[in-house]
């Protein structure tokens, strides 16, 4: 695969991600032991828009982006209480 002079089309993207993953496990069948976690349709919707939400902003850098850093330290702490850390 090499970068296109004139770009691709969104359907055309799609196309070339769904090649990719033709040999991929067929988790969403319930094919998958210990890989996949399928919280279910709507919790996965939740957060395949909280994902959206961050998409762009750069985990690298808590000074820019303070929200990222209150995440992953609740988030951390959430781990380590359930753990019982």
């Amino acid at each position: 695969m090499k970068i296109s002079e004139k770009g691709m089309s969104e359907k055309e993207v799609f196309a070339q991600l769904d090649a990719f993953r033709q040999d991929d496990l067929k988790w969403q069948e319930g094919r998958a032991f210990g890989y996949v976690f399928d919280p279910g349709k709507d919790v996965m919707a939740v957060g395949k828009k909280a994902y959206s939400a961050f998409l762009s902003e750069n985990g690298l850098d808590f000074t820019v982006f303070q929200s990222l850093r209150r995440l992953e330290k609740e988030l951390a702490a959430f781990g380590a209480r359930h753990l019982g850390g």
